[in-house]
């Protein structure tokens, strides 16, 4: 034997040797050896009997907009559910279920008001001054790079709704309390989405930048 070489060990003669176990696979009926980690995972001594052994196991499921019966794998059922045959069936379910009150961010339908007035000129110039007060410059963070700031309004828009009843944009434009600066705080993007998070939690949805490894909030929906 050369000198160079290395005697190698293998099973229980190997001194990193921790145990075992064999498995017959389901499929081919055949013998495989599995390592401890892996005695709660592996089912099948290969990829090409595993992807035999999903397709084998199904259950029938009823789709809740048709009320069609279909097919679906076991092991998917068992981590995600399923209730639909199809995205066109989840669709349908999405626009009938989720308009209206049955939304997690339903304000009480004053959606369209709501948007007149950001579009509005009025709304422009309330911006305008709370920006120059704030001298442009978040008030959470101190960032001051521009074209990432916006306006919040400290007390939401649904309370001035809800006690000024403002019911069209002729009332929302004569409300004072709308328009007061006093209401107003710069913040820039990713601190305001944090501050929104304090009021409705389910509104937004945590994501980490691959590049940065910062955390991002983005809006579910």
């Amino acid at each position: 034997m050369h000198k160079k070489q290395k005697l190698c060990y293998k099973g229980k003669e190997n001194p990193n040797w921790r145990g075992g176990k064999f498995l017959i696979c389901p499929v081919c009926n055949k013998k495989f050896w599995v390592i401890p980690s892996h005695l709660n995972k592996r089912r099948c001594c290969s990829i090409s009997c595993l992807t035999k052994f999903q397709t084998k196991e199904k259950v029938n499921l009823i789709c809740e907009v048709r009320g069609k019966t279909f097919q679906c794998r076991k092991n998917t059922f068992e981590k995600y559910g399923r209730r639909f045959c199809g995205k066109d069936c989840l669709e349908k379910w999405r626009e009938k279920g989720m308009r209206g009150e049955n939304n997690p961010a339903w304000k009480g339908g004053i959606y369209p008001i709501e948007k007149a007035i950001r579009n509005s000129a009025m709304n422009d110039t309330w911006k305008d001054l709370v920006f120059h007060r704030d001298n442009f410059t978040c008030q959470d963070c101190g960032d001051k790079k521009g074209h990432n700031l916006n306006a919040h309004h400290l007390k939401p828009f649904t309370k001035i709704f809800k006690e000024n009843n403002i019911k069209s944009l002729s009332d929302a434009l004569k409300c004072g309390e709308l328009w007061d600066i006093d209401n107003g705080l710069t913040l820039c993007e990713n601190c305001h989405r944090k501050r929104h998070l304090k009021f409705n939690p389910g509104m937004y949805q945590r994501w980490v930048s691959p590049k940065k490894g910062e955390y991002i909030y983005l809006l579910r929906y």
